[in-house]
């Protein structure tokens, strides 16, 4: 579900007697009453449905499911961007492995797309399990960037993607080892460009666990939700998990990344100038954004002369920023709180 200009909208699946799946599309006003309601047929006969979309810039969606055919069906990844009449603008299908399965997708500030499921290997005797994180790029008007396969122990399985806008792509999920029969939560970590950073599991003793979300609260810390089971699997609660984690340097646009070269005192009272120097004189822009990648304030955009410089922040209000810097040859990022 998206709210959106005081409406709200909905999507997933319908299933017909002859358990067929459609790809299904609500619009609601704000007080409830329902204004729109399409079933679409995206050409696949057996299985469709659309389970998360997000909003775009351009006014749009783009959302992501799963297609297949045949009983079982055999699936493939959809990505389908959609007016707010539920018309089709574009859909990519990705096929990977015999299996292919996408379970989110998220947006970053300069409005680039990315997903994450899991994709299945066959291994034989009918036994077909997820067996790889699956997660990959795409442009706002659907050219492919990159893609990304990566397995922990024999099975692993991506539920849940985020952005963080210092430059960031956390990817939630879970492992398994059939060896021990141990479940671990799961969370990688890309850069922009499809660098993997770093991943981390955790199990606790005795206990199997999984991610099923993750909601980023700003740059460096996120909630894990998912849930724990005993050893038997017969027994399970739910998972929370606050997690601090290193700052990433966005890399877009080919640029050279530096470390933030910001001098300033954290917390900033609200009315006191931000005081920052640059490595180099050029001309550069200062932004703003929220801890969701809002952006918030242009704060300057022009030349900067080496040395310090002291700017006011009047536009931003007190709240916790990620700062970029951006030259043709230089960007940094940094954390900066404003206390009333």
């Amino acid at each position: 579900i998206i709210s959106r200009d005081s409406l709200i909208y909905g999507t997933g699946k319908t299933i017909s007697y002859e358990a067929k799946e459609d790809w299904f599309f609500v619009r609601f006003s704000a007080d409830g009453r329902l204004l729109q309601r399409e079933i679409f047929d995206l050409g696949y006969t057996d299985c469709e449905e659309i389970f998360r979309f997000v909003n775009c810039p351009d006014g749009n969606f783009v959302g992501v499911g799963t297609v297949g055919e045949g009983l079982p069906p055999i699936l493939d990844i959809i990505i389908l961007k959609f007016t707010s009449d539920g018309d089709t603008i574009w859909s990519r299908l990705v096929n990977i492995k015999p299996q292919d399965e996408a379970h989110d997708i998220t947006i970053d500030s300069d409005g680039n797309l990315y997903i994450t499921g899991d994709v299945y290997e066959d291994w034989g005797q009918g036994i077909v399990q997820p067996d790889s994180f699956v997660t990959a790029r795409y442009r706002l008007d659907g050219r492919h960037e990159w893609g990304r396969v990566f397995g922990l122990c024999d099975y692993s399985w991506g539920e849940a993607i985020a952005f963080d806008p210092s430059g960031q792509v956390l990817v939630a999920g879970g492992s398994y080892d059939s060896i021990l029969n141990e479940s671990s939560g799961a969370i990688l970590c890309y850069s922009p460009e499809g660098r993997l950073n770093w991943h981390w599991r955790f199990r606790q003793e005795n206990w199997n666990c999984w991610f099923d979300d993750i909601v980023i609260i700003e740059p460096g810390v996120c909630y894990l939700i998912g849930e724990i089971a005993n050893a038997e699997y017969d027994s399970s609660d739910f998972l929370v998990i606050k997690l601090r984690y290193p700052l990433g340097i966005a890399e877009g646009k080919g640029r050279k990344q530096k470390a933030a070269d910001f001098s300033l005192s954290n917390p900033l009272k609200f009315g006191e100038p931000l005081r920052f120097s640059v490595p180099l004189p050029g001309d550069y822009r200062l932004t703003a954004f929220d801890a969701s990648g809002r952006r918030v304030a242009e704060v300057y955009s022009g030349p900067l002369g080496s040395g310090t410089t002291n700017l006011g922040l009047a536009s931003v209000p007190p709240g916790v920023y990620l700062l970029r810097m951006e030259s043709e040859d230089y960007s940094a990022q940094t954390k900066l709180v404003i206390v009333p």
